[in-house]
């Protein structure tokens, strides 16, 4: 009754001190107002709305965004937040006791809820789980599967045991939206396999029979997600450059356990200053009454470890956990002293393990979790007079490690802005566009700033449905900055004020639309780009306007927003008109009706060039239900062009956006009527082009962007392995009923 009561009681607190402003990101990049928006842009794996067009990876999250999006339609955005706060905090603890009672059974109450606040009150879990989703799932679920995984391997192996891991991996996906704290809790049950063979090595086979097992639950719980990002993962993420950030000064004698606690001096957090303003500053979380405590609490675990008289069969994991307890410890300090070399070796030369460039918040997780069971263990160890003023210490201590959290202190004051009217209008005029707009002044970091308050991700890319480019460099190896950068000459050609160069530049890109933001607060975004912005005075708004305007004629003033249309000649579609009709179901499937192919027709998709864009042949017979709109002329996504005579559609027929992600329609012929073969190439340095064979009966096309087939198939095919698996189990208890 007891620990039903503590959840209870921390879901209310979680869900009544979380304040409006202590919203949790949906992305690293992006963090939108609507959650079933995000939602459905979220269902496609190919993301156009910055730059050219990028892999999407928040798809990964999509439990946590279809969660979102249910409750925000039902309660609002900022209701929805507090209940996924409150249930992080319940559900965490509520998995930690059960933990903690599978490892060491039969002991008190009081044992296993003072070790697991301890696992919802360590900095490490305060500071972060409010940061991603995917640290809010990391904390729900690595105790529960924890537990299940052991009780797999100790127990008899049963079909139900194993089901129970599976679905417990399957909605604990969201937290591969960091694919290092992923691969910490995947491999945990290997680890442990790998201590069962070190003690007994004589049953490998059955070891060996276990992990193939485990293999198979992780498998059908993350194939959905696994196979597209690894198909994706090279073109996306193969030139990232590996680095390592470690700020903390390095202590010899204690740095290792105050990094295995994140006990650091500081973190790199939002706070807000005085009028309410948010900056990025180092803030002095850790006060020198919380590291005394987690020295204390160290100094308590090593006092009962030390103390054991013998070892038992009990003890056996409590080994295990401190092993990994050291482990974690270690390699959370990364790069630092001592033995920092290692790590950098390891960074250096072992596959994947850059995954792990910010050990200080990743390896944590497991020296948390092992310290919250050994503190189980030093408690029910404790043998001395006045044991439990002991423990009430014990208890106030842990809770004022947290304090910082439910004080609120480490969150930014409430912080509103409005919208104004005038890009509620822009946003009007844009809609139906399907070419993109370029942002000036260009942003000097990924993030916006403006004059009437807003600071955060960009605002264009959560108002409009068409991509907009504004910004050429990323976090100095960022992925990003590989496709932004094939702009940077557009905007190289307006500093040096050469209109005719800048507008030829623009064609090449789908750029249909300027957008002069007079309301971008430019000092401000090259404070907040660190050493990467520069205050160039070509973007100051008293140069800009008239530069613009005498070689951009057509313009529209909305007052503190200025648009610019870009003139026929220079777009790329600016030979002999012909309407092509195309439906696009999502950003990841795009259907051409009726194509019509002589010799040497080529298709063009203005989207960044990836080799997993494939064209397919379409059935006739095939219809996705779509509703038409009948758009004026304009630059569009796709191009169609007969030798050196390009045709650009102006119809467009738009789907539901659910459509490709309900639908299997798409799957049977696809990847029997692959058109790409050698005929994929790049367009104009960065997009994709198509020659496809003669055709003259009117033949339909699919563009798709294949891990999106995948991603579906992947669904459907854990349903339908899960479902299965449920039916087996039900045999088997219906057989046993009928025995008894």
């Amino acid at each position: 009754m007891v620990p039903w009561l503590i959840s209870v009681a921390l879901f209310v607190v979680g869900f009544t001190l979380a304040s409006q402003n202590q919203l949790i990101l949906g992305g690293e990049t992006l963090t939108n107002p609507e959650p079933l928006s995000f939602f459905i842009k979220n269902m496609s794996l190919w993301n156009n709305e910055y730059g050219f067009g990028l892999p999407n990876i928040y798809f990964i999250s999509f439990h946590y965004h279809l969660l979102m999006a249910a409750l925000s339609s039902i309660f609002g955005v900022v209701i929805a937040q507090k209940l996924f706060i409150g249930a992080t905090l319940s559900l965490s603890f509520f998995g930690c006791y059960n933990l903690l009672r599978y490892v060491l059974p039969k002991q008190n109450t009081y044992t296993y809820s003072i070790a697991s606040l301890f696992y919802i009150c360590n900095p490490f879990m305060v500071m972060m789980f409010t940061w991603l989703p995917s640290y809010s799932y990391a904390f729900m679920f690595f105790p529960l599967i924890a537990k299940l995984s052991l009780k797999f391997i100790d127990a008899k192996a049963t079909l139900r045991n194993w089901f129970l891991l599976s679905v417990c991996l399957f909605f604990a996906t969201p937290l591969a939206q960091n694919l290092g704290l992923f691969g910490l809790v995947a491999i945990f049950p290997f680890l442990y396999l790998l201590y069962l063979l070190y003690l007994h090595p004589e049953r490998y086979k059955e070891w060996i029979g276990k992990g193939l097992s485990i293999m198979a639950a992780l498998f059908t719980a993350n194939a959905f997600w696994l196979i597209p990002l690894l198909l994706f993962y090279q073109s996306a993420f193969g030139g990232a450059v590996v680095y390592e950030t470690n700020f903390t000064h390095p202590n010899y004698l204690v740095n290792p356990i105050l990094r295995g606690l994140t006990f650091n001096q500081y973190y790199w957090f939002d706070k807000a200053n005085e009028v309410g303003q948010l900056y990025y500053s180092y803030y002095p979380y850790y006060r020198p009454l919380s590291q005394f405590i987690g020295l204390g609490l160290v100094l308590l675990i090593t006092t009962a470890l030390l103390a054991r008289k013998r070892l038992v069969q009990q003890h056996a994991k409590i080994d295990f956990f401190f092993a990994l307890f050291l482990i974690g410890v270690f390699l959370s300090k990364g790069t630092a002293p001592p033995f920092g070399e290692v790590y950098a070796f390891l960074l250096k030369y072992l596959p994947l393990f850059a995954l792990y460039r910010s050990s200080d918040i990743k390896f944590p997780l497991w020296a948390v979790l092992s310290m919250s069971v050994l503190l189980a263990f030093a408690i029910q160890s404790i043998k001395i007079p006045y044991k439990r003023v002991l423990i009430g210490l014990l208890a106030i201590g842990v809770f004022v490690l947290g304090l910082p959290y439910y004080t609120q202190a480490i969150f930014p004051q409430k912080y509103y802005v409005n919208i104004p009217e005038y890009w509620q209008e822009f946003t009007q005029l844009q809609r139906h566009h399907q070419d993109r707009v370029l942002l000036l002044p260009r942003n000097h970091s990924p993030f916006d700033n403006y004059t009437w308050g807003y600071e955060g991700g960009w605002l264009t890319a959560q108002l409009l449905d068409q991509s907009s480019i504004g910004y050429t460099k990323g976090y100095g190896p960022s992925v990003q900055e590989k496709a932004f950068a094939s702009i940077e000459e557009a905007y190289t050609y307006l500093e040096e004020e050469n209109p005719n160069e800048f507008l030829k530049s623009l064609g090449y890109f789908n750029i249909g639309t300027i957008l002069h933001r007079k309301d971008f607060d430019l000092n401000r975004n090259v404070q907040s780009s660190l050493s990467y912005g520069r205050l160039d005075p070509a973007y100051l708004p008293e140069k800009l306007t008239p530069m613009l305007g005498s070689f951009l004629p057509s313009k529209q003033d909305l007052g503190q927003l200025e648009i610019y249309t870009v003139p026929e000649q220079y777009k790329t579609g600016q030979f002999v008109g012909r309407d092509l009709t195309y439906q696009k179901v999502n950003n990841s499937i795009y259907v051409i009706q009726n194509l019509d192919i002589t010799n040497g027709s080529s298709i063009a998709f203005l989207d960044s060039y990836d080799p997993n864009w494939k064209v397919f042949k379409r059935p006739s017979f095939i219809q996705p239900p779509c509703q038409e709109q009948s758009v004026e002329t304009q630059h569009i996504q796709i191009d169609f062009w007969i030798g050196q005579q390009n045709y650009r559609n102006s119809v467009v027929k738009t789907c539901s956006p659910l459509n490709g992600f309900v639908s299997l329609r798409f799957v049977p012929f696809l990847f029997m009527n692959d058109q790409s073969g050698q005929m994929h190439d790049r367009f104009m340095g960065y997009a994709n082009s198509w020659q496809l064979p003669n055709s003259t009966d009117g033949t339909d096309y699919v563009i798709v962007f294949i891990p999106q087939l995948l991603f579906i198939l992947g669904l459907f095919s854990s349903g339908v392995v899960l479902f299965f698996v449920l039916c087996l189990i039900g045999l088997q208890q219906m057989r046993k009923t009928k025995v008894k």
